[in-house]
C-alpha cells in the first residue's frame, strides 16, 4: 500500500489484449490482416462489441479502434469497461490504477491520489471542453433509435428531453453520427463539466476532460412547488435512471425526486456534493446500482459514503471460487462472490443505517435491462396488459350492478 503507481511504466506490462482477454474478447479468425487483430464480443455473428487491435510484442505499443471511429489504449478500455472488474478505489482512477496493478501481480495502492495523479492523467484533457461537441435536442416524437433501442417509450423520451442532448464529437473525424449524452454539472458552481455518453453496441464513454470527482448527471422531477426533493435515487448510468423512471413512474410520480448517474464508479467527494445540493432536504438515499458484484461493492460504498459505517473489501481465492471478505463496522464477513448481496450481508452482521435499496429485478443485471431484455420485456407487457384487462373486468362488473 501507498507505493507509487506509473501509467507508462504499467503499460509496458498489461496490453490491450490482455484486457481484452479478460473481458471475454475473442479473435475473428477470419477478420483481420498481419499488423492487426479483430476481436469480438460476444456470440459469433452478432457481437456486442468489435474492436480491432494493433497488434505488438510490447505492450506499451498496443492500441485499439472501433469502425465508428472511437479509440485508446489500455488504459482506455480498461476505463470502459471499469464495472466488470472488482477492484478498491474511491474514484475511478485510483481504481483504473489498481485494475493494471492486479493484472501486473503488484499489490494494490491507497487512495491518495495525488501522489501519482500526473502520471495518471498523462495525455489525457484536464479541462472540459464544451466547444468540442456538436449538440442537437432531443425531439420526443422522432426518438434517436439509440432510444429506441433501449426500449424507452415516446413519453419517457418527451419527459427527459430537457435533462439529455444528442451529442457528437467533432474531433472525431471517423465517426459522424451522434450519440446520447448525459449533461455533467457541478453543483457548487453551477457549471456544466462534461457528458456521460452511451451510444450503440454497449457503447459507453465521457466526454474529454469530464469532471468525475465532483459532478454528476442529475434530472429533478419536482410535483409539488411546496415541498423538497424527498428521494435520490442513484444509478450507474443514465440509460439505468430512465429505465426505472420508466417501469416505476406510477409509484413515484406523486413525490419530488431526483434522479442522479455517475456513470459508473463514485467518489465520497461526488456523494459529498449531492448531499451539499439537498442540504436543505430530509431526503433518503436509494440505492438503485445492478445486480452483480459491482454494483454490491456500489452499495456498501453508498452507506461508507452516506452515513459514515466503515466499510471495507477485499478478495481471496481464483475467480472460479473468488470470496468476497466484507468489514463492516465491527464484524467481518466471508461470502462467496458469485452471490454477494451487499444488503443482506449487512442484515446479517445486524448493521443499521438510512440508505435504502431498490435493486432491479433479480432477473435481470440492471435496469435498462428490463427493457431491453426479450423476455422481461414481454412479461412487463403481459403484466400491463393483465392489469388493464382487471381493471376492464372490474368496470364492466360495476356497470351491472
Amino acid at each position: 500500500m501507498g507505493h507509487k503507481i506509473v501509467f507508462s511504466d504499467m503499460k509496458c506490462k498489461v496490453g490491450v489484449t490482455d484486457i481484452a482477454d479478460s473481458l471475454g474478447y475473442r479473435v475473428n479468425p477470419k477478420a483481420g490482416v498481419r499488423n492487426y487483430l479483430e476481436l469480438n464480443l460476444g456470440p459469433v455473428g452478432n457481437p456486442v462489441d468489435t474492436i480491432i487491435v494493433r497488434k505488438s510484442d510490447k505492450k506499451e505499443l498496443q492500441s485499439f479502434f472501433r469502425r465508428n471511429g472511437t479509440k485508446g489504449d489500455v488504459i482506455t478500455l480498461i476505463r470502459e469497461n471499469l464495472n466488470s472488474f472488482n477492484v478498491p478505489g474511491d474514484n475511478e482512477w485510483v481504481r483504473i490504477a489498481n485494475v493494471l496493478a492486479s493484472f501486473a501481480n503488484m499489490p494494490y495502492i491507497d487512495n491518495k491520489i495525488d501522489q501519482y495523479s500526473k502520471d495518471m492523467n498523462q495525455g489525457l484533457p484536464q479541462n472540459f471542453d464544451p466547444t468540442r461537441y456538436q449538440t442537437l435536442d432531443i425531439i420526443p416524437d422522432n426518438p434517436h433509435w439509440i432510444l429506441r433501442k433501449r426500449g424507452f417509450s415516446q413519453d419517457t423520451v418527451n419527459d427527459f428531453k430537457d435533462k439529455i442532448t444528442l451529442v457528437r464529437d467533432i474531433k472525431m473525424k471517423n465517426y459522424d453520427g451522434y450519440n446520447i449524452g448525459f449533461p455533467y454539472f457541478n453543483p457548487f458552481t453551477g457549471q456544466h463539466t462534461g457528458y456521460e455518453i452511451r451510444g450503440g453496441a454497449g457503447f459507453k464513454s465521457k466526454a474529454a476532460g469530464t469532471d468525475s470527482t465532483y459532478s454528476f448527471w442529475c434530472a429533478e422531477f419536482i410535483k409539488n412547488q411546496n415541498f423538497n426533493v424527498s428521494h435520490i435515487f442513484l444509478f450507474e448510468s443514465g440509460f439505468d435512471a430512465m429505465a426505472f423512471y420508466q417501469i416505476n413512474k406510477a409509484k413515484i410520480q406523486n413525490t419530488n425526486f431526483a434522479l442522479i448517474s455517475f456513470g459508473g464508479a463514485f467518489s465520497q467527494s461526488q456523494i459529498d456534493r449531492v448531499k451539499w445540493k439537498y442540504r436543505d432536504c430530509d431526503a433518503i438515499f436509494f440505492d438503485c446500482f445492478d445486480n452483480d458484484l459491482a454494483g454490491n461493492v456500489y452499495s456498501a460504498n453508498l452507506v461508507k459514503f452516506v452515513d459514515g459505517i466503515p466499510v471495507k473489501f477485499d478478495y481471496k481465492g481464483s475467480d472460479s471460487e473468488r470470496e468476497v471478505i466484507l468489514s463492516i463496522s465491527d464484524k467481518t464477513i466471508t461470502v462467496p462472490a458469485n452471490s454477494f448481496n451487499f444488503e443482506k450481508t449487512a442484515e446479517k452482521a445486524g448493521v443499521k443505517y438510512s440508505v435504502q435499496h431498490w435493486k432491479p429485478p433479480k432477473e435481470v443485471k440492471d435496469w435498462n435491462d428490463c427493457l431491453t431484455n426479450p423476455e422481461y420485456r414481454q412479461s412487463l407487457v403481459q403484466n400491463k396488459y393483465q392489469r388493464e384487462r382487471n381493471l376492464a373486468e372490474r368496470r364492466s362488473s360495476g356497470m351491472k350492478l
